[in-house]
């Protein structure tokens, strides 16, 4: 694998393929966006090879966001909190920076045997009239404590402004303290963007 080198400046160099000492030796100031592989040809020798620095887009594309909703107590017929249980996700919504697509799921709560079904409601960036929530998807198991799920089919994406809550809907033995994670993966990036949005209202109304 290719070391980045930061003390050598390759115009002061005639032959970019040096052996160990002479490139020990030639440690005159930086050098950008350039590495230092094994020549294979002469695996004593070392040579320059052009690489630029990956950009912020291609730092971040791939990149997996972990979200957290939880509840407190017995939880039946109500909206999980983001990041904390008593800030209502109906309410405070989580918006998303990127465009992602949902890996996986994880659910944890304290009692045995707890039924759940977590229903995921969306309102699609630029709409500000919260009736026009559609629902993502519903996480449900029966009698389990712990519960994970790895993959959607069809693929579930969330676009850049999009934003969610989580409805925890009363379905038998309900569960108590309860926390969803949910991991998205980066799929589009955008270099800069900045933007919002102003509305009354909240995900409390119609189905849930």
């Amino acid at each position: 694998m290719a070391d980045r080198v930061t003390h050598i400046d390759p115009d002061q160099i005639k032959d970019d393929s040096l052996t160990p000492e002479e490139l020990y030796k030639a440690n005159s100031p930086t050098i950008t966006n350039k590495y230092v592989t094994i020549d294979e040809t002469d695996l004593t020798r070392f040579k320059f090879v052009e690489k630029p620095l990956p950009t912020i887009e291609e730092s971040i594309l791939g990149n997996v966001i972990l979200l957290y909703f939880s509840g407190n107590g017995i939880v039946a017929n109500q909206w999980l909190g983001v990041v904390y249980a008593l800030i209502p996700s109906n309410e405070v919504f989580t918006t998303f920076p990127y465009k992602m697509r949902l890996l996986a799921c994880t659910v944890s709560n304290a009692s045995i045997n707890a039924d759940f079904k977590l229903n995921i409601w969306k309102l699609a960036v630029g709409d500000t009239n919260v009736a026009n929530k559609a629902l993502v998807t519903s996480i449900t198991a029966t009698d389990k404590r712990v519960f994970r799920k790895a993959g959607f089919d069809p693929e579930i994406t969330i676009n850049a402004g999009d934003k969610i809550g989580v409805y925890a809907q009363d379905v038998g033995d309900n569960p108590s303290d309860i926390v969803l994670k949910l991991y998205f993966q980066i799929i589009e990036v955008t270099s800069y963007d900045v933007t919002g949005e102003n509305f009354t209202g909240d995900f409390s109304g119609g189905s849930v």
